[in-house]
């Protein structure tokens, strides 16, 4: 008699769909997962940007007040915050795409050679200071034309957004848009020294021939 009972070797059709259907669910966990990284590391080089930014500004501005430059009549100072009574003397400066980085108070703040010329002129910023005391307060930095998580269409409004989500990391990590916008200032900033109050400096003579500057 001849065996009929074959060896069968392989595997079914929903044994393969099965399959499939799993290898499709760890792809889209791992990709999800991907995405999210790069966004976090997007994020980590965009509050890193801002940091620079933070600490040039706050050099340069500390120098421009001590010289009497931060107050000439006619510069352009930015924009008055008037969102918070308590804040008073608060101006902001929005360098977007078209903004000319070297005029007016900006171009104190952020003069060539501070920080990169990429961030200086390749990125867009906000820079958040006190006029009297020449004290920045914050900084808010994203990408208006390169990069997967560009912020294409600076508005008024997101300067309220972007003041709302200073302390909510993930808020600025998933932007509306999807992009990220990098921050540096409030806490993370106290450590740094700030000025309190500057004055320009002036120039006396003593005893008639000794000529001393404060």
């Amino acid at each position: 008699m001849k065996n009929n009972n074959r060896n069968r070797k392989g595997f079914t059709l929903a044994e393969i769909l099965i399959v499939v259907a799993i290898i499709g669910v760890l792809a889209a966990v791992a990709f999800i997962s991907v995405q999210s990284f790069m966004r976090g590391l997007t994020k980590l080089e965009y509050d890193g940007y801002a940091k620079e930014i933070f600490i040039a500004a706050q050099e340069h501005l500390s120098v421009a007040a001590g010289q009497g430059y931060l107050g000439r009549s006619g510069d352009d100072f930015g924009i008055l915050d008037e969102s918070n009574p308590e804040e008073k003397g608060v101006y902001y400066i929005v360098k977007d795409s078209g903004t000319n980085v070297s005029a007016g108070v900006l171009g104190l703040a952020l003069p060539e050679g501070s920080v990169d010329e990429a961030i200086r002129s390749g990125g867009s910023f906000i820079i958040r200071y006190h006029k009297a005391s020449a004290t920045v307060l914050d900084v808010f930095y994203w990408s208006s034309d390169t990069g997967n998580y560009k912020h294409l269409a600076y508005s008024e409004s997101d300067y309220t957004a972007f003041m709302n989500s200073r302390d909510n990391y993930e808020a600025l990590k998933t932007y509306t848009d999807s992009s990220v916008i990098g921050y540096y200032g409030g806490v993370s900033a106290k450590g740094l020294p700030t000025p309190k109050e500057l004055q320009p400096i002036t120039l006396t003579v003593s005893n008639g021939d000794e000529l001393k500057a404060n």
